[in-house]
């Protein structure tokens, strides 16, 4: 089982862990406060998501701080909200009163307590005189704190704040301890704040309360009571995870031990003061620790750790220079000079009773040369051990001098480098604004190419109708003949026939129109599959899926492809559009050609990737039908079987692929169609 000295210590070293990884993590709350700012709409919400900002950050951040409290202050007097105005009034001078601006900050209470008569609000009217007595207190009026204070806690007791009540408490238990030295007073003070604190379970206060409550326990001499008192305190802190909190408790317990010359206990206190401190790195209290250590372990007559404890405290506080021993070192430098000069009045007075005592035996006068070479010789001696100390003085002199050179030049490199990390923001900033233009250009490229899918979309739309029109119209037409011939026709059962074929033929070919558009439809939604693709090979797998059409259609398929030929693509969509260019070749055979040749030709060029040509000697494309050869419904020839839907598609999955179909009209012998896979 663990003894409570020990806990508490195995206890502290575990939160010093999670202070760090919680200081490792940056605050959330101020910027939860800005994505809520960012999303008010309502003006009376943006000034209380402004006054919690400023409140927030009035002793991190003083300029970010006023100006959100004035944001607030501004944007409440526009709508006329008055618990934002007196809000706004109260967090400018908390403001200032941390950044040390005492007298602004009184102006601006003063301008909220004169508004808080005015809107008859005794809630934050008490809340500013209570504010107005801190910044009393931090500008050493302790008198007129103490005033405010009470007229605060009047207020706060007719309204039944208990938690300002309980504040206002605490602060009377200061003034009545610091100022009036009224113990019971301030006792009485500290006790009607804990227990409101209690009842309001505000932790935090609850822990100051005891260490203010055991400060007046020892103060009467009651130390086991203000042991008790502390050790609430930090097993409040420590519950809570408040190291810094915690340190004032370890402080109070370790100085309490001391005093009661109880040095293991103290000695256990102070050494865990000294690493919360270093965890929270917190240079007062390091300093604290190591000065109480080196007086114990003096007291101990351990004078190797209390010398070290003193170099370590000495170490902590090198940034300062100490007043005290400078003007001591001045003092002793008076005081040599000044003996330096009584020594010189003396040696001139004894020459000057040696002149006037010439008449004097021989006797009188060699006694009196032997007491003046004594005399000389007494103050050449401390004249020498004068100026050793002088030069001692002035030699720790340069030394300090040396240290605030050092410290100069310590600064001169934190300047340059706070100047270098302020150009290092701006070209974060510069590289922002171009990557933001740049998604901006993004942006409208996927605008325009969302304008020209919607255009495809129009005509698809308009086309389809316009071409489903004529076979249903076509329909129509033969219903209506059948039905004004029915008599007719019933004695000619070829010309029934002959009806009925056309509109089956008129219906296939809308079945197959539609079948064509869901196709285009499918083909435009696919989703793509980027690889490694062999042409050879994939040239191959097509010839094997046309062999048969090859054959029954007399055709000649010559391919003409090296094994080497890689490219990174989609190889199904690629595939489908040679095969797709390979159909439009078949449809268009010249059967007068006693052999139609199909040729697919695989060229690579440095400059220019690798080309696919697919070239056939089929009827070809008339000339005037070759600009929208690639667009919805168009045709190549005039043929009215033919969808008008191939080529388009073709185009359509060129796109999505990044690869460009085009037809060479330059070829006077083939039809011509060339992929180019850049």
């Amino acid at each position: 089982m663990l003894y409570p000295k020990t806990y508490i210590f195995v206890f502290i070293l575990i939160s010093c862990g999670c202070y760090g990884q919680l200081n490792a993590q940056p605050s959330s709350l101020v910027d939860s406060l800005k994505i809520e700012l960012s999303k008010a709409e309502v003006k009376s919400d943006q000034v209380q998501i402004l006054n919690e900002l400023a409140e927030t950050l009035k002793s991190s951040d003083v300029t970010d701080a006023l100006e959100y409290a004035r944001g607030a202050l501004n944007l409440a007097i526009e709508i006329g909200d008055k618990d934002g105005i007196l809000s706004a009034y109260s967090n400018l001078g908390l403001v200032k009163t941390y950044s040390g601006d005492y007298d602004s900050a009184l102006i601006d209470f003063f301008k909220g307590l004169h508004l808080s008569d005015s809107f008859d609000n005794s809630f934050f009217k008490a809340r500013i005189l209570n504010n107005i007595g801190n910044t009393y207190w931090k500008a050493s009026r302790l008198e007129d704190a103490y005033q405010y204070y009470k007229r605060s806690l009047e207020i706060r007791t007719l309204i039944e704040d208990s938690l300002g009540m309980a504040k206002s408490y605490g602060n009377l238990g200061n003034i009545a301890n610091a100022v009036l030295h009224d113990l019971d007073s301030a006792e009485y003070y500290y006790q009607n704040a804990l227990r409101l604190f209690l009842l309001l379970q505000d932790s935090v206060s609850i822990s100051i309360t005891y260490i203010n409550l055991g400060n007046i326990e020892g103060s009467k001499g009651n130390d086991s009571l203000a042991l008790r008192f502390y050790s609430r305190s930090l097993q409040l802190d420590l519950q809570r995870n408040d190291l810094y909190g915690a340190t004032y408790a370890l402080s109070n317990l370790g100085g309490t031990y001391k005093e009661l010359k109880k040095y293991d206990s103290a000695l256990h206190y102070f050494h865990t003061l000294l690493y919360v401190a270093e965890a929270v790195k917190s240079l007062p209290r390091k300093k604290q620790a190591y000065e109480r250590l080196a007086y114990i372990h003096k007291e101990l007559k351990s004078f190797d750790s209390a010398f070290y404890y003193l170099e370590k405290y000495q170490s902590a506080n090198d940034s300062l220079i100490d007043e005290r021993t400078q003007r001591s070192m001045s003092s002793l430098q008076a005081e040599y000079e000044k003996e330096v000069q009584s020594k010189q009045l003396q040696i001139l007075k004894t020459k000057s009773q040696l002149d006037s005592e010439k008449l004097e035996t021989k006797y009188w006068q060699n006694l009196l040369l032997v007491f003046l070479v004594f005399f000389l010789v007494t103050g050449l001696l401390i004249l020498i051990i004068r100026i050793k100390e002088k030069s001692k003085l002035n030699t720790q002199l340069s030394l300090r001098q040396k240290a605030l050179e050092d410290k100069t030049l310590q600064l001169e490199e934190a300047k340059e480098l706070i100047e270098e990390s302020h150009q290092e923001l701006l070209t974060l900033n510069d590289n922002l604004e171009s990557k933001v233009a740049l998604r901006t250009q993004e942006l409208n490229e996927s605008y325009q190419n969302l304008l020209i899918t919607k255009e495809r979309l129009n005509h698809f739309t308009y086309r389809s109708a316009h071409d489903l029109k004529g076979p249903i119209a076509s329909i129509l037409g033969l219903c209506n003949l059948m039905k004004k011939d029915i008599e007719s026709i019933k004695g000619n059962q070829d010309e029934t026939f002959h009806y009925v074929n056309l509109i089956l033929d008129t219906a296939n070919s809308m079945n197959v129109l539609l079948k064509r558009i869901l196709k285009s439809n499918q083909l435009n939604e696919s989703i793509l599959k980027f690889e490694d693709t062999n042409i050879s090979q994939l040239l191959e797998e097509i010839k094997e899926v046309f062999q048969e059409t090859v054959d029954n259609n007399n055709v000649q398929l010559l391919i003409d492809a090296e094994d080497h030929f890689i490219v990174h693509t989609d190889p199904t969509i690629l595939k489908l559009i040679i095969k797709y260019i390979l159909k439009n070749s078949f449809q268009h055979i010249n059967r007068a050609q006693e052999k139609p040749i199909i040729e697919i030709l695989v060229e690579s060029q440095i400059s220019k990737g690798i080309k696919i040509h697919i070239k056939d000697n089929g009827i070809g494309v008339e000339p005037e039908l070759v600009p929208d050869l690639f667009k919805m419904f168009s045709k190549g020839s005039r043929n009215p079987k033919n969808t008008g839907l191939g080529l388009y598609d073709v185009n359509l999955l060129a796109e999505k692929i990044g690869v460009s179909v085009y037809y060479d009209q330059d070829d006077d012998v083939f039809t011509h169609f060339v992929i180019s896979l850049d």
